[in-house]
């Protein structure tokens, strides 16, 4: 997730200083109060005097965060037995405290409908003046690794006695067609393999009994290995 910010202090215009109480938010989920992601960090303003693309959108406010990072919080989260009505918090880096994701409810990256930015000054009673200018917001780096997919199918026959018939396919998961995105392409490795016989058990006895019994027989088996949880949709499930 990645998006550029710039913020401008409107009370002290030279203010060029990393605020630690003023804090930029980035939320997403179903909905805006009870399941939810949030990402948030410190603000470094831009001074009035600025002119370099470096002074102007500071490295400090940039986004770049990894997604992975709301999934992880999620799962400690449900290790520790947090309560989901309450926010969780997760500090990305304990050396920088300030960068922080908090889950709150049950959102899945799977489902997201809503998504919110905004500022917050966490600094108590000081009345600030801030203009934030965001740009950009976007994903990136995207997992877009393909998968594979192959079936085989066989047939002979035990002279008279018997016809066997066998086949077998399988797909991995990220398997699809060339223009289908990441989302559309195969979220399951699948398994599956048939046999059919047709035997004629009468050839076990004297001919001139005159019997014939045919015996057909049929298996068939299909395994299903999904890469994320039914349940919790942005969670892989360990292999």
């Amino acid at each position: 997730l990645e998006m550029f910010v710039s913020a401008q202090d409107l009370i002290n215009r030279v203010n060029a200083n990393l605020d630690l109480d003023t804090k930029l938010f980035i939320r997403l989920g179903s909905d805006y109060s009870d399941n939810y992601y949030e990402y948030e960090i410190p603000l470094k303003y831009t001074p009035n005097t600025a002119v370099s693309e470096s002074e102007i959108w500071p490295i400090d406010n940039k986004i770049d965060l990894n997604t992975d990072f709301f999934t992880d919080a999620k799962t400690l989260r449900d290790t520790e037995n947090f309560s989901t009505r309450d926010r969780f918090t997760y500090i990305l880096d304990q050396a920088n405290p300030h960068k922080a994701v908090y889950v709150k409810g049950r959102p899945t990256l799977g489902n997201v409908s809503s998504l919110m930015i905004g500022v917050r000054n966490t600094g108590g009673s000081t009345d600030k003046e801030v203009l934030l200018w965001v740009n950009e917001l976007r994903l990136s780096e995207i997992d877009n690794e393909g998968g594979y997919a192959g079936t085989a199918n066989l047939q002979f026959n035990l002279g008279d006695f018997a016809n066997v018939q066998m086949s077998g396919s399988m797909s991995s998961v990220g398997f699809g067609a060339i223009d289908q995105g990441p989302s559309n392409r195969n979220q399951d490795e699948t398994k599956e393999y048939a046999v059919n016989a047709e035997v004629k058990l009468d050839k076990f006895l004297p001919k001139d009994w005159g019997f014939e019994i045919p015996f057909n027989f049929s298996l068939q088996e299909r395994f299903i290995d999904p890469k994320y949880n039914p349940l919790d949709n942005d969670i892989e499930f360990d292999n």
